[in-house]
């Protein structure tokens, strides 16, 4: 998201006819939201190589132990 309340977060966009929808997955609850936002504020992101993915899965996993290791090891 590039604009509005939810400015900064990441979901699945789905445009179809007149609604337009994110898709927002809250690890820590285990819940995914499904919200209607105004598409001038979505733009698309980067994809993620695979290897940074898992390890950013396993640094939200261990609770941020791995955080005082340098990003992308």
């Amino acid at each position: 998201m590039v604009g509005g309340p939810l400015l900064g977060v990441e979901g699945l966009y789905q445009g179809q006819n007149e609604k337009h929808r994110l898709i927002i997955s809250v690890t820590l609850l285990q819940r995914s939201i499904v919200v209607e936002v105004d598409p001038k504020w979505v733009c698309a992101a980067e994809p993620e190589h695979p290897v940074e993915r898992a390890l950013r899965q396993a640094r939200e996993m261990d609770g941020g132990r791995m955080a005082g290791r340098p990003a992308g090891l």
